[in-house]
């Protein structure tokens, strides 16, 4: 099974959002993405694929890290 960590808008924050649960909030999109990675790169380096997505309204989801291809060091 992989794991997702997808930063999507809400509440006029980027959240970091698993499996419905929210992991992180932030004010912009860098800060969302540098907690995703350091999360994910944590469930990584237990053998997990991982990636981290962002959600951007009428663009839909980009990957922007996985643990196949960027290893699991943090950004």
């Amino acid at each position: 099974m992989d794991d997702y960590f997808v930063i999507q808008p809400i509440g006029g924050l980027w959240a970091v959002v698993s499996s419905e649960i929210i992991v992180a909030r932030c004010p912009t999109v860098p800060e969302a993405i540098k907690a995703a990675v350091q999360v994910a790169s944590r469930t990584a380096a237990y053998g997990r694929r991982v990636q981290v997505l962002v959600d951007e309204p009428g663009r839909g989801r980009t990957i922007i890290w996985d643990s196949t291809r960027d290893g699991y060091s943090a950004a």
